[in-house]
């Protein structure tokens, strides 16, 4: 007899379980549900069809589970759990052709959903496109959701080079119209170079407008994270966009035009501080002439994406690059950009606390808060009073979990980690003469500033080889904070200029007084500066005129 036909034995696991699901509730039962599934699944095999019988029977008892088996599929895509779609899928659910009750698709829902901004879990978004590769393997026709979202779409935003190869063997229009955003458009925003090249090559249209009269090209600007980032997890890397551009211009992309909201492709990455999509753009033919500055700096910017990117630094970056393209920043769009200095800068605790906070018995969170703070010990970073106070509630807390024995949260190879990385640091030239290690450890705030002002053409050295991003993006948010400094002496000096300060003074002797003042005297200056009636008015202090 087989165990599939041993009525004991399954009854015996059937209740077992039952019981055990049946004292949780709501979403905690589902989690329930997975965990069990995932310890069964590595059942041996003789056991294993049984065991399969079983899930698929507490699946379908409507006194646990009274959803139908879509909420099911949902859940499973939220967790990205392969097994429990790969269940689902055996119970008898065309996964590929569910729609939820919001009208989308499956593919849909974990590209838009769980791909994009708000991602409230620690599993890196790598996961999430594991799960779209089972989706896409051998589709056998172009399915749409009830936004017009095809699978042509997924394949183009997933980087599947083979499925979108047969959806165009298929004879699929490569300029599909059918969804808010064409398939092209969709490739250059996750930057897929290559489904890029073979959409270009089959005619896809370079200039075709989206649903805000978009280009392709304006696309390039959106949101694509690093497939390493998850809601605990930051990272600044962007793929490399010069090649698209190139392919793009090749095929007859037009530069200038402007979206519904009078956007040029290049305002748009000037406003989202993509300094290699800016760089890219000027060098394929960019004009600076039309560049709207009232909207320069006036973007607003997600929690994950503040998290994610060292925007302090990319300001500085950017505003640099324009500049060295012959850009002329007026007084006025100097100060825009310090306010949005301050703005993207927040409190300077923000980006320490990540996003992942629930469920409360997940200490996932308290990673990333025990690295930081070991890197700013170690490299004993100017810190303000906020960060100060922000690490001693964390750290605090964290401690008191370990000493009550609920988690190991400490990573036990810190030490071993964090050496490496510093030996790394020290290999990082910003000089001839200076490691960025000693520029971080051995000098004060402003002798940093003098070190990186006297170097012609600075910019910050790359920090690829570094394996913990949370020491990239803090380094690099670092020399922002120090390197604001110069933006703040030019606006002074600019400020002494102007008919109301009345210096009477030619430019250079404006450049040496503003030198002689300290940081703090700067930031009076200009957080008592006003700008109304296109003018700028204000108690500027009397002490540094």
């Amino acid at each position: 007899m087989s165990l599939f036909d041993d009525d004991d034995e399954y009854l015996y696991h059937f209740q077992d379980v039952k019981e055990k699901l049946e004292k949780v509730k709501g979403d905690a039962r589902l989690n329930e549900f997975c965990e069990v599934l995932e310890i069964w699944s590595k059942c041996k095999e003789d056991k294993r069809e049984l065991l399969t019988r079983v899930m698929m029977d507490l699946m379908n008892c409507t006194s646990l589970f009274p959803s139908v088996k879509e909420h099911f599929l949902k859940f499973a895509l939220e967790q990205r759990d392969l097994k429990m779609i790969k269940l689902i899928e055996a119970n008898e659910l065309k996964i590929n052709e569910v729609r939820f009750v919001d009208g989308m698709s499956s593919l849909h829902y974990l590209a838009e959903v769980v791909y994009g901004i708000n991602n409230s879990t620690s599993d890196p978004r790598g996961k999430v496109l594991e799960v779209m590769e089972y989706f896409l393997k051998n589709p056998r026709e172009n399915l749409s959701d009830d936004y017009g979202y095809t699978y042509f779409h997924a394949a183009c935003m997933s980087g599947n080079v083979t499925a979108v190869n047969v959806f165009l063997s298929q004879g699929v229009d490569v300029n599909l119209d059918s969804y808010k955003y064409s398939v092209l458009h969709i490739a250059v925003q996750y930057r897929r170079e290559k489904i890029v090249e073979i959409l270009l090559k089959h005619g896809a249209d370079p200039n075709k407008r989206d649903v805000e009269k978009s280009t392709p090209l304006h696309a390039l600007a959106r949101l694509c994270l690093c497939q390493c980032t998850n809601a605990s997890r930051f990272c600044d890397y962007r793929r490399p966009v010069d090649k698209i551009v190139q392919m793009l211009v090749d095929h007859g992309a037009i530069m200038e035009t402007r979206n519904r909201h009078g956007d040029s492709p290049l305002d748009l990455a000037v406003s989202r501080f993509d300094v290699q999509l800016v760089k890219s753009l000027l060098k394929h033919g960019a004009s600076l002439d039309n560049l709207n500055e009232d909207k320069m700096f006036g973007a607003e910017f997600s929690s994950i994406e503040l998290k994610n990117y060292p925007l302090t630094l990319n300001i500085i970056e950017m505003v640099q690059l324009l500049q060295s393209a012959d850009y002329r920043m007026s007084l006025h769009t100097r100060f825009k950009m310090l306010k949005c200095f301050e703005a993207v800068r927040g409190d300077d605790t923000e980006h320490l606390m990540p996003e992942y906070t629930r469920p409360t018995e997940d200490f996932t969170a308290s990673y990333p808060i025990v690295y930081n703070y070991f890197i700013y010990i170690e490299l004993r970073l100017e810190k303000f009073q906020e960060v100060d106070d922000f690490f001693k509630e964390h750290v605090k807390k964290i401690i008191r979990r370990i000493n009550d024995g609920i988690h190991d949260i400490l990573p036990r190879d810190i030490d071993l980690v964090w050496n490496s990385e510093a030996d790394k640091l020290k290999d990082i030239m910003l000089s001839d003469d200076i490691s960025l290690y000693e520029f971080c450890i051995d000098k004060d705030f402003d002798e940093s500033f003098q070190i990186l002002k006297n170097i012609k053409n600075w910019r910050v050295p790359p920090l690829d080889d570094l394996s913990h991003t949370w020491i990239n993006i803090i380094i690099k948010r670092h020399i922002a904070t120090i390197y604001v400094r110069l933006q703040l002496e030019l606006f002074a000096a600019d400020l002494f200029m102007t008919d109301y300060c009345k210096l009477n003074l030619p430019y250079t002797a404006c450049r040496l007084v503003v030198e002689h003042m300290s940081y703090e005297e700067l930031l009076h200056l200009y957080r008592h500066t006003n700008d109304k009636d296109e003018r700028f008015l204000g108690d500027i202090p009397t002490q540094v005129l």
